[in-house]
């Protein structure tokens, strides 16, 4: 069973679609997101699920720290556990909200969006500002076929904030991203099967 690992939503289960996804492991979700806790600000931030089957990953930000996310996906069956995990992570926020002294709390943004990529986010971004943390967790035999089309995307529509995170997870097997001019990549890892690779807008890598 899929659970969220760490924060404000931890334990909560995540119902994964009975098939056409491939919902990335516990351990490497722990592993990635000690790598993007090092690197972005989760703290009220705005993420950005692309190819976001059950949304686990989406769900994981907003667990640690993160107010508005976005999930996108094309799969139906994907969709409908999504719209449920969704329902199930602002739920449970809220309880843990009202249970809390703490009244600075903001509410969760969470929207689906059951669309095709790269469609999907060609045009203006709908968040004012852009996302600071985009999780892309494509079809292994569709990665190299989509990477260079979503990414050149992201950065024409504006979907980046000016600290941005863009994450990408492919199959060790398949060929390295091809990351558009105006990215840099950052952080190459492998973990099992998977590898990952990141990287920022050129114009705010940090030192």
């Amino acid at each position: 069973m899929t659970r969220i690992i760490s924060g404000r939503l931890r334990g909560l289960s995540i119902t994964v679609p009975p098939a056409g996804t491939r919902p990335t492991t516990d351990r490497v979700r722990e592993a990635l997101f000690s790598a993007i806790g090092s690197r972005v600000d989760l703290d009220g931030a705005a993420v950005l699920d692309l190819f976001a089957g059950s949304g686990a990953l989406g769900l994981e930000a907003v667990s640690r720290g993160a107010d508005v996310a976005w999930f996108v996906e094309e799969n139906q069956r994907a969709v409908a556990c999504l719209k449920k995990n969704t329902a199930g992570a602002s739920s449970s926020s809220s309880l843990s909200s009202s249970s809390s002294s703490s009244s600075s709390s903001s509410p969760l943004r969470l929207t689906v969006k059951r669309a095709a990529l790269p469609a999907a986010v060609r045009g203006g971004c709908p968040v004012e500002g852009g996302f600071h943390l985009v999780l892309a967790d494509p079809p292994y035999e569709r990665s190299a076929e989509l990477d260079e089309p979503v990414l050149d995307a992201l950065l024409a529509g504006g979907w980046l904030a000016e600290d941005a995170l863009v994450v990408w997870e492919r199959s060790k097997r398949d060929p390295a991203v091809r990351w558009p001019g105006g990215y840099e990549v950052v952080f190459e890892r492998t973990y099992g099967e998977t590898a990952v690779e990141m990287a920022r807008p050129v114009d705010t890598v940090a030192p």
